[in-house]
């Protein structure tokens, strides 16, 4: 089932999974202020047999990683900024294994402390992608994503 995102609204899609993860599924989380690329990643997760949780804002996303327990992390680095590192540390400490996809923004300094970060916490950046995002780029890290998973469900 696809469900539109919406500015700033919280989606979750469950579908038919065929692999799942050490939580039961192949999560991705998707933290990105861009509805088109919510919703882009809501069809190719759909698609790929992956759960979706997709929001806008970074509000209890200790909650949501930790429960979630996502396979592979999109963010944003504009919602990195303030309080948005707690988001690395939260996925560090509840999901170290997860597959870090980070959004680029205009600033490439941010994008490389975001790198960064990620890496003093022991988390892997599977890379980043400028903007305007490249789709095929998305389709990619969504296909290793769930190829991952499966291959250790094996």
């Amino acid at each position: 089932m696809v469900h539109p995102a919406t500015s700033g609204r919280e989606v979750r899609i469950r579908t038919g999974i065929s692999s799942m993860n050490a939580a039961g599924r192949c999560g991705l989380l998707i933290f990105e202020t861009d509805a088109s690329v919510r919703d882009y990643c809501a069809v190719v997760a759909s698609d790929m047999g992956c759960d979706l949780y997709s929001t806008g804002y970074v509000d209890n996303h200790e909650k949501v990683i930790r429960e979630f327990a996502p396979a592979g992390l999109i963010i944003d680095v504009k919602l990195l900024s303030g309080n948005g590192d707690d988001m690395l540390v939260a996925a560090a400490r509840h999901t170290p294994e997860t597959r870090i996809l980070l959004l680029a923004g205009d600033d490439r300094q941010q994008t490389r402390a975001a790198e960064a970060r990620a890496a003093s916490l022991g988390l892997f950046v599977d890379g980043t992608l400028d903007r305007p995002v490249s789709f095929e780029q998305l389709d990619k890290f969504v296909a290793a994503t769930a190829s991952r998973v499966s291959r250790s469900d094996d």
